[in-house]
């Protein structure tokens, strides 16, 4: 018979029979003597007194005995990472129904380790019910706050509807120390239920001394009257909407910005300058707009981003990113990202002529992909910074391999996963200048490879003298051509390494 180590076997059977026993005896006993009704009431009132007793051992058995499972025996830690990890997401596209996680209440202990965690009780989704409000505000105790307010579901609310939600910010709002802002356009044009009036009424000039995280959008056709909030330590400011419509932060202490115009507004290049000449002092700046119709040329002062890290454009047309750069001056170590795409009008080279301006700067290490209708370039320098390039509706056939300059080329890795290469003579002048390339790595089709290897057996001049690997996992390839590859290189007094063929097995230049 299995048993608990320290207590007896048959123990418990033992005790449970004593107690029936005693407690029937007892009962016949009482009632021998007494079968009053005031003495009936008092034995049924010990039998429930019993019950309850009973009941509580049997939670406290079910909680000594989930101690044994796997689940069971995770430690508190472990635990609170996954109450944290089960808290609703704060997606400014789909605003949370307030509500407590049912993981909050998996079990006892589960309970308990929530209930002495404020931290859990942090986010607060507005309008909410007053009870769940009192609630997180009483287990939040003094906890910064992230408070999520939608007027989705008040579209054709009355004003007394905004003016309870107006209310409960407030008491809230010393404690904000993040706020997400998801404001719908409602029938009523000057009422309450525009977010400016809402916000002039009930915070005005009040100032958000815990915020330091604010996220917005606007959904409105309509320009509106300027909305300025008191930010004095605000760090990260994200906004989606008109440009016009854009809540005006204090910048002193912003390190981030972030910016989405909808699909409907076209945003002309000069005016997405200004925008960023008012946030030339930040360290992340990430930019998503739909470009308005081409502008040949235009003049704005240049801007220089002294502490830039990271930039982000992500804009439909080439073009306008391209005009965007020539007017900003960033770090050399700062990383950029672009997502780009060319109008019908624009050339074929121009895409390889908007790449160029990055391969002057000397990458190091060059990788290029091309898959499902893109072409994805990431060139690392001698710093560390990183530039990402996503090309859309760009082929690979697009490349000549022109853009690679022979000055100043420091190119010491390349990764090709492209198809097709490009031509004989094009891949000639390109080797040309890779002087310095030590691993090249190529995934393409056999026609594409064995196309590389003869521009690297050009006879005339030794090309990437100092290249000593090429991995060609995933490419179709004879090993008798790789020999003889690998012979020629010896001939030409600049044999390699090693050619690698798959993941496991690579060709020696000894072997």
């Amino acid at each position: 018979m299995n048993n608990i180590p320290g207590i007896p076997p048959n123990r418990v059977s033992e005790l449970c029979a004593e107690l029936v026993v005693q407690v029937s005896y007892e009962v016949q006993r009482q009632l021998a003597n007494d079968a009053s009704t005031r003495n009936l009431e008092n034995v049924r009132r010990a039998f429930l007194q019993m019950d309850e007793q009973v009941t509580r051992m049997g939670r406290l058995l079910n909680q000594e005995r989930n101690k044994c499972t796997p689940i069971g025996r995770l430690a508190e830690d472990t635990v609170l990472e996954i109450l944290r990890y089960c808290q609703p997401a704060y997606d400014l596209h789909n605003p949370p129904t307030p509500k407590i996680p049912h993981v909050f209440s998996f079990c006892t202990r589960w309970r308990n380790i929530a209930l002495h965690q404020p931290e859990l009780w942090s986010r607060i989704s507005l309008p909410i019910h007053p009870n769940l409000r009192d609630l997180f505000k009483d287990r939040n105790g003094t906890h910064p706050l992230d408070v999520y307010i939608s007027n989705a579901q008040m579209l054709n609310a009355s004003d007394d509807a905004y003016q309870r939600l107006g209310v409960d910010f407030v008491r809230l709002l010393p404690r904000v120390s993040c706020l997400c802002l998801n404001w719908e356009s409602t029938p009523q044009y000057w009422g309450i239920s525009r977010l400016p009036n809402f916000m002039n009424v009930f915070v005005g000039g009040i100032p958000f001394v815990s915020l330091k995280s604010l996220r917005v959008k606007i959904e409105s056709e309509n320009s509106w009257s300027p909305l300025r909030l008191n930010t004095p330590i605000l760090r990260k400011y994200e906004y989606i909407g008109l440009l016009s419509n854009r809540v005006r932060v204090s910048t002193t202490n912003l390190v981030s910005f972030r910016y989405e115009s909808p699909a409907s507004q076209s945003v002309p290049p000069t005016q997405l300058l200004d925008l960023l000449s008012e946030f030339c002092h930040l360290e992340d700046v990430a930019i998503k707009f739909s470009p308005a119709l081409p502008m040949n040329g235009f003049h704005h002062a240049p801007i220089t981003f002294p502490k830039l890290r990271n930039l982000s454009l992500d804009c439909v047309n080439l073009s306008e990113v391209s005009e965007i750069m020539r007017h900003i001056q960033l770090p050399s170590s700062t990383n950029q990202s672009f997502i780009v795409s060319q109008r019908d009008s624009d050339s074929e080279s121009t895409f390889e002529r908007f790449l160029r301006g990055f391969i002057l700067h000397s990458p190091s290490q060059i990788r290029i992909f091309g898959f499902q209708s893109r072409l994805i370039l990431l060139f690392t320098y001698e710093g560390g910074s990183q530039t990402i390039i996503v090309g859309l509706g760009v082929s690979a056939a697009q490349l000549t391999f022109a853009m690679f300059a022979p000055q100043h080329n420091r190119l010491s890795s390349l990764d090709l996963d492209i198809t097709p290469l490009p031509s004989l003579n094009a891949l000639i002048v390109a080797l040309r200048s890779f002087r310095l390339l030590t691993r090249l790595k190529v995934c393409t089709t056999e026609p594409d490879f064995e196309r590389l290897l003869q521009a690297l057996e050009y006879a005339s001049v030794v090309l990437c003298p100092a290249l000593k690997s090429i991995d060609c996992s995933g490419t179709p390839i004879r090993t008798n051509r790789i020999d003889q590859f690998l012979g020629h290189r010896r001939q030409r007094g600049v044999p390699l390494d090693e050619i690698r063929i798959s993941q496991n097995y690579a060709i020696s230049a000894n072997s």
